[in-house]
């Protein structure tokens, strides 16, 4: 239930600024392994992506307001 409610809030707090946000199903022998290919992916999409819009990758303005959430919660 606390990971489903973490991924609402992400996605509430993402909807702001983005087009769409599409969900990815990962693969591994555990949730470790699945939670660190997952992040992985996330790093280099988000790069990849900041690279095309020519647009800074480092600021993290969005990453703190959602930690300040999730610390709600």
């Amino acid at each position: 239930f606390v990971v489903a409610r973490r991924m609402q809030i992400t996605a509430e707090i993402m909807r702001e600024r983005v087009g769409a946000i599409e969900w990815v199903e990962t693969s591994g022998a555990g949730g470790l392994e699945r939670a660190v290919g997952a992040a992985f992916l996330g790093d280099l999409a988000s790069v990849y992506l900041a690279f095309l819009n020519c647009v800074d990758p480092t600021p993290v303005a969005e990453i703190e307001k959602l930690k300040a959430q999730l610390a709600r919660v």
